[in-house]
């Protein structure tokens, strides 16, 4: 839970500062995950939000999305600022899953199961430090010219969904990203 790590005056609560609540600082991971995962744009999205007042009368407490994209698939994702701190990203398709535990979830290790058919493969990889890994990586972007990857666009395409999910999140309805 957020106010385990944070006070009831962090930025995160103020939405001025902040932008939203639930759905845009942690929300936007997985849907930034999923669309580079499944390399399409989200096409609708329909979204709760709730909040339970003090100290998150302001913002977006907990909130579910569902996204739909243009290849017929679908995504369910869910954010909290008061939940225990679980954090996964399973896909289901056709022909198998990809389970990935903590994906977004700080400095742990990396835990992934893959099942085809008759075929399962579990991998552990060793703790890694994301943010950090980001850091280094801008730095070296800036030091050698590089763009970045992803870019100013993709962030763009991310805040699109999040903003559409905001405006689905208070008329009730789904809203159309085509």
């Amino acid at each position: 839970p957020l106010l385990e790590h944070a006070g009831p005056d962090t930025w995160r609560l103020d939405p001025d500062l902040a932008g939203g609540g639930a759905l845009i600082d942690l929300g936007i991971y997985p849907l930034n995950t999923i669309r580079f995962l499944l390399d399409c744009e989200p096409t609708g999205v329909y979204a709760t939000t709730r909040s339970s007042g003090d100290p998150f009368a302001d913002v977006d407490e907990h909130v579910a999305f569902q996204l739909e994209y243009e290849t017929g698939a679908t995504s369910s994702c869910t954010a909290s600022f008061d939940a225990h701190a679980r954090s996964a990203l399973e896909l289901v398709g056709t022909e198998g899953m990809i389970d990935i535990e903590s994906p977004f979830g700080g400095v742990v290790p990396q835990e992934m199961v893959v099942e085809s058919g008759d075929v399962r493969m579990e991998y552990t990889g060793p703790p890694v430090d994301e943010v950090h890994e980001e850091f280094d990586y801008f730095g070296y972007c800036v030091l050698t010219g590089t763009d970045p990857e992803p870019d100013g666009e993709d962030g763009l395409a991310d805040l699109r969904a999040i903003e559409a999910a905001y405006e689905s999140a208070e008329t009730g309805r789904r809203v159309s990203l085509e």
